[in-house]
């Protein structure tokens, strides 16, 4: 198997950082309203959808799980926890 050089250098940076950093994903919408952004608004609170480029970006599992919880209680919509490296390059 061949990997290419941005492969090679995404590997070695996730060996490095021994964590890559997470985002939250939801199914069954198009590509610019697939990750989570951010939480808007006070009362009622408005959850941010928007593109790869834009996501909120976790440094850890347990963190992206915890904020996942929250959304998915709030907004009724499920999502799930995925490594960013899963969607780059």
């Amino acid at each position: 198997m061949r990997i290419t050089r941005h492969q090679l250098r995404r590997i070695i940076k996730e060996a490095v950082t021994e964590q890559p950093p997470y985002v939250l994903e939801r199914s069954g919408v198009g590509a610019d309203e697939r990750f989570f952004v951010e939480v808007t608004g006070w009362r009622p609170e408005k959850i941010v959808y928007g593109p790869f480029e834009k996501a909120k970006q976790f440094s850890t599992e347990d963190e992206a799980l915890r904020v996942q919880v929250t959304i998915d209680e709030m907004d009724g919509f499920f999502t799930r926890v995925q490594s960013a490296s899963f969607f780059e390059g």
